[in-house]
């Protein structure tokens, strides 16, 4: 699954692509989705939290995108898209600008909803490793809370959003702290400097 930092860079790749121009491709093929037309709406900005996107409208809709284990976004010049490329079953949403068109390809989940809803998917979230809302102390106050492994637990979303696989493992390897060890057995000071170590590496 991708990490924190890549979801991060797809967000702002999609954002330059696609922000404060009115779409002109809109083509989500998931379920009642496909009826969805939203043609004319202008994309104010691309979002990540932890590791969802979120592509926020101006008609104050969301279209809300998770890459699972395979998904990736593609950008491509509108221009010089092909009914062959946009035949891809893989494909799973088009959506783009009369400039750049996005391909969402295998994604793992696509919502679409007010994005005064967006809690309903991303609430559940600790604090983002790579958001404005980066709260160290409530990281670490969530792991020392949990009963889990300290690598389940730093792999846990609602402790801290982002972190994937790679980096608990880096982490937890620098730190030299035993992936099995139960987070609420760890001295505060250790988990500290755990949350810091994970954060300076995805950052």
């Amino acid at each position: 699954m991708p990490e924190g930092e890549t979801v991060w860079r797809t967000a702002q790749r999609l954002h330059r692509a696609l922000a404060g121009a009115p779409l002109t491709r809109w083509d989500l093929r998931w379920g009642e989705l496909a009826t969805t037309d939203h043609r004319g709406a202008t994309t104010l900005e691309v979002v990540s939290r932890g590791k969802h996107l979120l592509q926020r409208l101006d008609s104050g809709l969301t279209l809300h995108s998770h890459l699972r284990m395979e998904g990736k976004w593609r950008v491509e010049d509108s221009g010089s898209l092909t009914a062959r490329q946009l035949a891809n079953p893989q494909i799973r949403a088009v959506v783009g600008t009369s400039r750049w068109s996005a391909l969402g390809l295998r994604l793992g989940m696509l919502d679409l909803l007010p994005t005064v809803q967006e809690s309903t998917l991303v609430g559940h979230l600790g604090p983002d490793v790579l958001g404005p809302d980066w709260d160290a102390e409530r990281a670490r106050a969530n792991l020392v809370g949990s009963s889990a492994a300290i690598g389940a637990a730093l792999l846990d979303q609602r402790n801290l959003a982002g972190v994937g696989t790679l980096w608990a493992s880096e982490s937890l390897f620098l730190e030299r702290i035993h992936p099995w060890a139960a987070a609420d057995s760890l001295p505060a000071g250790v988990v500290a400097a755990l949350v810091a170590r994970a954060h300076r590496l995805i950052d």
